[in-house]
């Protein structure tokens, strides 16, 4: 490890059954990772009510941090650690989340102010500046859409395809130019690279950014235009890549649709039953100028393509893993 910049902490329960003896200096911390050692923390950092009630104090997930090397006793049986937080009580859906968080090192904070003040613009009405028009490919005609679960907020990549004149496809992939609003060395850049990712649970999500950016001027809505960046390639008709047709550069989009997995899938089985899918979905409604069969039929012709890949794929060696995934639906409360 170069440079660690986290303390790790370590959640997990309070042994205070031995408490009764007050000459007793530590209370043991049980951590959730069997993977570690017991901890000892100081006895008068504990709640006292932990202290007076060992059962309540077992059934309570709480946060510790273990002390620097230098500070520990090297001759003691446990290492010592800090208590930092009572997260809540075991079982609980909210508590058992924020133990998840903290174990992995998930930051759950706000924003701060000065994480919102560094934000190059204040709000989404913001316009794409004509110098930044002037240096970009435009792909704002071309029939762009994205494709993301139902209830994705922050569409971060869109993708195309068009007929060549000679029959082949054109292929662009059209992701969301966040480094145009993100300065380097800024408090919204070193607040991004302490967070490293956006967090999806099955219940919420947890940002990398501020909404103003990863649900607004970062997220490849629908008919309205976005900076990006992008590549494409060439394809033949028979789906073959054609030599020396990549290009990687800065872009400008606007998305003609929203499509949602579902959406898609059901184009896709659709036209193999020989039938013609129109039952689009309010919000994939394509924008003006562009038609349902426009979407319908990039949908289809992206798929001959991944199939094709896929079979190439396969033909040279590749090794497919297919792997099942558990999803849930939760109800009001937000339980399974």
């Amino acid at each position: 490890v170069v440079e660690q910049r986290h303390k790790p902490r370590h959640v997990g329960y309070l042994d205070a059954r031995r408490c009764s003896n007050k000459q007793e200096r530590f209370v043991n911390f049980i951590p959730h990772d069997r993977r570690y050692p017991n901890f000892r923390v100081e006895r008068e950092s504990c709640p006292s009510d932990f202290l007076d009630n060992p059962d309540r104090a077992i059934a309570m997930i709480v946060c510790a941090e273990l002390v620097e090397q230098g500070a520990q006793n090297l001759d003691a049986e446990l290492p010592l650690a800090t208590l930092k937080d009572v997260v809540g009580e075991s079982g609980d859906l909210t508590a058992e989340t924020n133990m998840l968080l903290l174990q992995n090192g998930i930051s759950t904070e706000p924003f701060s102010q000065e994480v919102l003040d560094s934000l190059p613009v204040s709000d989404g009405s913001w316009v794409i500046p004509e110098s930044e028009r002037a240096r970009r490919r435009d792909f704002r005609d071309e029939c762009v859409m994205t494709i993301d679960p139902a209830t994705a907020k922050d569409l971060d990549d869109a993708l195309h395809v068009k007929r060549t004149a000679k029959g082949g496809f054109e292929v662009g992939v059209h992701i969301a130019d966040v480094s145009f609003f993100v300065r380097k060395g800024s408090a919204l850049d070193e607040d991004a690279k302490a967070r490293a990712t956006s967090t999806y649970l099955v219940q919420m999500m947890l940002p990398m950014l501020p909404h103003l950016l990863s649900e607004t001027l970062c997220s490849l809505n629908p008919k309205v235009e976005r900076l990006a960046f992008s590549v494409t390639w060439r394809f033949d008709k028979n789906g073959d890549l054609t030599a020396n047709s990549v290009w990687f550069g800065r872009s400008i989009i606007r998305s003609k649709c929203r499509l949602a997995y579902e959406t898609a899938q059901a184009i896709i089985d659709a036209h193999a039953s020989h039938q013609t899918f129109q039952d689009f979905p309010q919000v994939s409604t394509p924008a003006e100028g562009t038609s349902k069969e426009q979407v319908r039929q990039a949908v289809l012709d992206l798929h001959f393509l991944a199939r094709r890949l896929r079979q190439n794929r396969i033909k040279a060696g590749s090794v497919a893993i297919n792997q099942c995934k558990f999803g849930f639906k939760l109800d009001n409360e937000g339980l399974p």
